[in-house]
């Protein structure tokens, strides 16, 4: 009995103490004057990253930074499409909380919902973001206090721009966002799978039809991604 009671002490005296380092430090806690960038790449397969164990060298830049990093090997996308699963990041809310379940234009991110930009800002940060999926255009952009688009923009030209940013910028502390849509396209045929009906193809197509008109932000593996129009 007696060494049941002295393991009940020592495991209230136990709780008793980290409940006193979390109050004594709870209040100590300063927001640091880091810069903060995040980047979301539409489509990007985990597996198929060098970090994550893949066999062939896709992604040198991103495996020399992992190592140097924290490697998160159990993280899971709220959402399998970009408006929801975005929506998710920039607000912390499930979709069963943020509701955006559907591609209709009526559903995107509430004003009502504070972002991480908004938290940045509060902060006195310089915030902005740089996308190239249209997806983002539904609320989930709001409130950065610079934006820049452009639908399916090849990412060196975007991030050539964001760099572009962070020097013009005045304000030494910033959050920066990042977007690219890179990876979704080419698509390569699967035994056993194939693409949709061929009269369905232009439908594809149309989201790049801004960036071929103009021929700007488009590299020539971005052109092995699209029909060419006859």
């Amino acid at each position: 009995m007696k060494t049941k009671k002295s393991r009940i002490y020592v495991l209230i005296s136990v709780l008793v103490a980290l409940l006193l380092i979390i109050i004594i430090f709870k209040g100590n806690y300063r927001f640091s004057d880091y810069n903060v960038v995040l980047i979301t790449i539409d489509t990007l397969r985990a597996d198929h990253l060098g970090c994550y164990g893949y066999f062939r060298d896709t992604s040198p830049n991103i495996d020399s930074l992992a190592k140097d990093s924290f490697i998160f090997e159990n993280c899971y996308s709220p959402a399998s499409w970009t408006r929801s699963a975005i929506a998710s990041i920039v607000s912390s809310k499930l979709p069963t909380e943020h509701g955006i379940y559907s591609e209709d234009k009526k559903e995107r991110l509430s004003s009502g919902f504070f972002t991480i930009q908004e938290f940045f800002n509060e902060k006195d940060y310089a915030t902005a973001a740089f996308y190239t999926n249209p997806h983002l255009n539904f609320g989930l952009v709001q409130n950065f206090g610079y934006t820049y688009s452009k639908a399916n923009e090849a990412a060196n030209f975007v991030y050539d721009k964001a760099i572009n940013w962070i020097k013009d910028s005045s304000n030494n502390k910033f959050f920066l966002y990042i977007h690219n849509n890179d990876p979704h396209t080419s698509y390569d045929f699967h035994p056993g799978f194939s693409f949709a009906p061929e009269d369905s193809k232009y439908r594809f197509l149309e989201p790049f039809f801004p960036v071929i008109k103009d021929r700007s932000g488009i590299t020539s593996e971005n052109k092995n991604g699209i029909v060419k129009l006859n």
